[in-house]
Parts: structure tokens; sequence; C-alpha cells
């Protein structure tokens, strides 16, 4: 595999507290407890949620809105701004790899064009919009952000990568709690620890959490949509024409992580 070119952006004035490892678990579990309450006390069983607008407002706006002002209140008293959103180990080289975000937006197109639109009426179309939008959010400044930066002043960047993308899928499992099947809930971990690293990559590639961040709201939106009414809605969006795509993008991020760290190249503190 073609070697890698790693541009750090300019210096930025630090953060009034150091990012640590510590401090990166404690935003997670603080937005994951947060979460976890409020959707407990909405009383929405999870394989519902998109059955009504009552069922998305509180089961998906208001815990993650909850859950985004208590992360965001961190950030501004930490300081992390720079960091949670500019990546400083940025991919330059080889350009393929931004095939991985190229796959990430034509597989949530495909899943839109085909997805059974005449279940929804346009205000809950619009809710879930809002809502999933608000996951890409709250979820990417969480992992690819606080998590990110955090792991990256304990471990090298591989183990950086595996931390947070563990801990995502991990984070998918809660859903078992809140009404999820088994088999559904046992797919999304797994999905979402290799979609985390595409995300992860995301961040690395175009520099920006932002980016992530309208990826991650946008596939969240067309599993939804792409689901229908009363389905199952796991990691992975729905069907056969996306699938190309879905698992592409599965394969093209195993493979570039795979060569991004063989034999410990990219340690994260300098070119590989």
């Amino acid at each position: 595999m073609t070697s890698t070119s790693i541009a750090p952006d300019p210096p930025a004035t630090g953060p009034r507290v150091p990012p640590t490892l510590g401090r990166g678990i404690a935003v997670a579990v603080l937005y994951a407890g947060i979460f976890l309450v409020a959707a407990g006390l909405s009383g929405v069983d999870y394989d519902k949620l998109n059955n009504s607008s009552s069922n998305v407002l509180w089961f998906v706006v208001v815990p993650v809105g909850l859950g985004i002002l208590g992360t965001l209140a961190l950030t501004a008293r930490w300081g992390w701004w720079h960091q949670l959103f500019h990546e400083e180990l940025r991919l330059t080289w080889p350009r393929w790899r931004w095939l991985i975000p190229a796959l990430f937006v034509l597989s949530i197109c495909t899943t839109l064009i085909v997805a059974p639109w005449g279940d929804w009426n346009a205000g809950l179309v619009l809710l879930i919009l809002g809502g999933t939008l608000m996951v890409g959010f709250g979820e990417e400044i969480v992992f690819r952000g606080y998590l990110l930066v955090a792991a990256r002043s304990r471990y090298s960047e591989k183990g950086a990568w595996f931390l947070t993308s563990a801990l995502f899928g991990l984070f998918h499992g809660f859903n078992i709690i809140l009404g999820q099947g088994v088999a559904a809930t046992v797919q999304q971990v797994i999905a979402a620890f290799i979609i985390g690293g595409s995300l992860y990559l995301v961040r690395r590639i175009s520099g920006l959490l932002v980016v992530g961040m309208l990826i991650h709201g946008f596939w969240d939106f067309s599993s939804f949509i792409g689901a229908g009414r009363g389905e199952d809605t796991g990691g992975i969006p729905k069907g056969v024409a996306a699938a190309p795509f879905t698992y592409g993008l599965m394969i093209v991020t195993i493979v570039v992580l795979f060569g991004l760290f063989r034999r410990g190249k990219d340690s994260g503190t300098a070119p590989a």
C-alpha cells in the first residue's frame, strides 16, 4: 500500500484542561448515562421508536439533545474545541481513500431512493431527520471527538482507533436494554465497530469532525427511512440496491486500516 502522508494542522491555542483518557471516558459515560436514563423514562420500545412523531421526540430528540448539552458544557469548560473538531493527523495520500466517504454517500443515496416513502408523512420524516442529525453530532463528538483525542494521550494511533471503535460498538449494545431484539443488537454492535472505523477514517481523511457528523446523521436517517414503519432499524441500511456500497465500504475500511496500521507504521506521532 502507498505510504501515508500526514499533514499536521497549524498550531492552535491549547486547551485549558489537558486531554486525558479518564476525561474522555468520563464524557462517554456522561453521554451514555443521560441518553439511557432519558430514553428509558420515555417508555418507548426501541423497535417501535419510528412508529410515531411522539416516539421519535421522546426516545431520540430529547435524550440526545440532553446528552449534547452535557458534552458541550464540558467542551466550553475544558476548551477542547480545536482538538475535537480539527484533525491534526490528516491522511492526505493516496487520494483513493476518499472512496470511503464516497461509498458512505452512495449507500445513503441508494437507500433513500429505494426507501418506502409511502410509509411516512412529511412531519415524521423531518423529525427523524432532525433527530438523526443530532445523533450524528452527539455520537461523533463523543467517540471520534472526546474519546479519540483522549485516547491519543495514552495509546498509539492504532490503540486509539481500536478503543474508540470498540466502545462505539459496545455503546449500541445498550439498545437491548431499551427493547431491541438480541440478534439485531449483536448485528448492530458488530456493524457499529466496523462503521466506527470508517468514521474514524473519514475524520482523518477530511480533517474535520463535522464531515463525519453529517455522514453519520444521514446514514442513520437513511437506515430508519429505508426500514419502513415498525421494522427493525439495525446498523446496516436495508435493501439489496445499497448492499454493494455498504459492504464495499466495510471491506475498503478493513483494507485501509490494515494497511495504515501494519507493523505499527502509523503511530500517530510521525509520518507513516
